[in-house]
């Protein structure tokens, strides 16, 4: 599966569900904060699994986000300077700017710089992953695999409901 795949997927899906009609941009940037806090103890546990989920976790949030605002993502490559400079603070950079992406969102900040905490956001992740010995895109595709089996629909207020 390629990044233009998985994006593609992860907004029909979210599309099918409410989630763009119910939610907010902010919301889901919030949301991405909440899955990096779930990298973070992946990485802290040194638990290799929970990474795998928590990067592909992240990074649909990011799809979203970035879906509502109508900024233009796509997945840069990582050059071997970024890999010079990564390791497992990379956890700590994916906090970072997706943090700075929740807060661009909420202040309003001009569409460019938080285009720049997307494109960081997804760095790092990649980053991450191939310092964990994972496959970016393997863990947005176990993602894809996870979501696409849950239904319902986001209601309003923001609140998703699951099918019986």
């Amino acid at each position: 599966m390629t990044f233009e795949e998985f994006k593609s997927n992860v907004e029909q899906w979210a599309e099918a569900r409410g989630i763009y009609e119910h939610s907010t941009a902010l919301a889901q940037a919030l949301k991405a904060v909440s899955e990096v806090g779930e990298l973070a103890d992946a990485v802290i546990k040194d638990d290799k699994d929970a990474l795998k989920d928590a990067i592909g976790d992240t990074a649909v949030c990011i799809v979203n986000a970035a879906k509502m605002i109508g900024a233009d993502i796509s997945l840069g490559e990582v050059t071997d300077k970024d890999r010079g400079n990564c390791d497992k603070t990379c956890a700590a950079l994916c906090a970072y700017y997706v943090s700075d992406l929740a807060t661009g969102i909420a202040l309003g900040y001009e569409l460019w710089s938080i285009e720049d905490a997307i494109e960081y956001s997804l760095l790092n992740l990649s980053c991450l992953a191939e310092k964990s010995d994972l496959e970016f895109m393997d863990c947005c595709e176990a993602a894809w695999h996870v979501i696409k089996k849950r239904t319902g629909k986001m209601v309003a207020g923001g609140a998703f409901v699951k099918d019986e």
